[in-house]
């Protein structure tokens, strides 16, 4: 399996329950099986359309030598890029502005909306960290045998 797809697999792990955990602390009024469901499906979908915007940006890290081998030389950078976005994410709950309103039954409720620019931006910061790090080497593929000796 290629390193790009490892790197998106891993994103899409960390991304999926990083959106069902914050949507889970929002509050709100529970509806049952529909709501549930919705907790996975929403964050799954959001982090896929995600991944595929910075897996398209980052193209030119992949494909042009010299970016390539400037990224791949500080993979610090996507580390810390991943870190900041987990900063974003919880600065952006810790932030988050309190909703009240009257449900169904009369009884009031509160929600909590987190700041959209913080949480934005750690979203994309995370997924961009987490689908273009580079840890250790990456396999040669410039052929399968790299000598061969002919013994008569």
């Amino acid at each position: 399996m290629s390193n790009w797809l490892w790197q998106t697999v891993l994103a899409g792990a960390v991304m999926v329950p990083t959106g069902t955990i914050l949507l889970l602390t929002m509050g709100g009024d529970y509806d049952g099986l529909p709501g549930l469901v919705g907790y996975v499906v929403v964050p799954a979908v959001l982090s896929f359309a995600l991944i595929t915007a910075v897996s398209i940006i980052g193209i030119p890290l992949r494909l042009l030598r010299g970016w390539r081998t400037w990224w791949r030389a500080r993979p610090w950078i996507a580390l810390g890029l991943a870190a900041l976005g987990i900063a974003y994410i919880v600065a952006a709950r810790i932030l988050a502005t309190t909703v009240v309103w009257v449900g169904d039954s009369g009884d009031t409720n509160e929600s909590y909306v987190p700041q959209p620019l913080l949480l934005i931006a750690g979203a994309v910061s995370l997924a961009f960290g987490l689908v273009h790090t580079w840890l250790g080497r990456e396999p040669d593929n410039s052929g399968l045998v790299r000598s061969v000796q002919v013994t008569r």
